[in-house]
């Protein structure tokens, strides 16, 4: 998902060039979201919002050095973590 942000436009361009199609591949959030949204229309739901969940507390000020600790015990970069903790990875799946 994050090239699909970065430099998706830039892909697709490449693809209509060659001739193929470009698409985001299904298991990532964008995409499960919507197989989730077209299973429950099927069964004749009708939607009124999706989106996706964070399995841990936001915290918005968030910085590494506060998270290196726990960083090191889940064997993790400290600005990874930090990622998944202020909400910034979430944003940045969604958006694409």
């Amino acid at each position: 998902v994050e090239a699909d942000v970065t430099i998706g436009c830039y892909l697709k361009q490449q693809a209509d060039r060659l001739g193929v199609v470009y698409s985001v591949g299904a298991g990532d959030e964008p995409s499960s979201c919507m197989e989730l949204i077209e299973f429950a229309s099927a069964l004749g739901y009708t939607i009124v919002s999706a989106g996706k969940g964070k399995n841990n507390p936001l915290n918005h000020d968030a910085v590494p050095d506060d998270y290196r600790a726990e960083a090191l015990r889940r064997n993790m970069n400290p600005r990874m973590l930090v990622e998944f903790v202020d909400g910034s990875k979430t944003m940045v799946e969604m958006c694409a």
